[in-house]
């Protein structure tokens, strides 16, 4: 491994690595600054709060928009701080570290901002769809036996929608694949199971009331 071979170079790459941390720093927090505040004024706070992923955002104590600020101005740093990292192991000739720094910039930050953006987009669209499933439901019966379908359906898209961003974002998700599958298979007995007993209850619940109209008819 080479060093450099006089203080005054060392000393340079330290600076240089302070500068972009310092510089990634401002920039994270007037990034999230502006994102926070023009999310505030187009409204997306009200308009995700409809929505299940907005709720839940809520009920962790953010406002989306404050929520999303923070994000951005959090990988902000984080890039910012591997940015200085990489750029002091460079110059020292410390490839093992750059190698290593230079994954984690591409791979695990950058994959992180891509899944994160993916899933919040496929959230929205499967809570849309979901939410029309409810909309097309005409009597209070069919709500009540559409409910259960509807929220099997959410889970297995919600799992889908992840799967498919953290694989986009680069990490090889075989592992998480197969470690899923069985809870799915037990997410849909369990729903198989919730349909057909509504479904018998349902069943009989009509069969008493038909037994009783049958009965007052036979006392007129």
């Amino acid at each position: 491994m080479a060093l450099p071979t006089s203080l005054y170079g060392a000393l340079i790459s330290v600076g240089i690595s302070v500068l972009i941390f310092a510089v990634g720093i401002l920039i994270g927090k007037a990034l999230g600054w502006a994102i926070t505040n023009l999310l505030k004024k187009v409204g997306m706070d009200e308009w995700l709060e409809k929505f299940a992923i907005g709720r839940a955002i809520a009920k962790s104590g953010y406002k989306p928009s404050d929520f999303f600020g923070k994000i951005t101005a959090w990988l902000v740093y984080a890039t910012a701080t591997v940015l200085a990292l990489y750029s002091t192991t460079v110059f020292l000739n410390i490839f093992v570290a750059s190698d290593i720094l230079k994954t984690i910039l591409v791979v695990y930050i950058g994959g992180f901002a891509k899944a994160f953006v993916i899933i919040i987009i496929g959230f929205l669209l499967v809570d849309a769809f979901i939410g029309y499933l409810y909309k097309s439901s005409d009597t209070v019966e069919e709500a009540e036996f559409l409910g259960p379908i509807a929220e099997y359906l959410r889970v297995l898209l919600y799992i889908v929608t992840v799967v498919f961003a953290i694989e986009q974002g680069g990490i090889q998700v075989s592992f998480l694949s197969n470690m899923l599958t069985p809870i799915m298979w037990g997410i849909t007995a369990v729903m198989v199971i919730v349909i057909l007993s509504k479904s018998l209850s349902k069943h009989f619940k009509a069969g008493n009331d038909e037994e009783g109209e049958e009965e007052k008819k036979s006392r007129m």
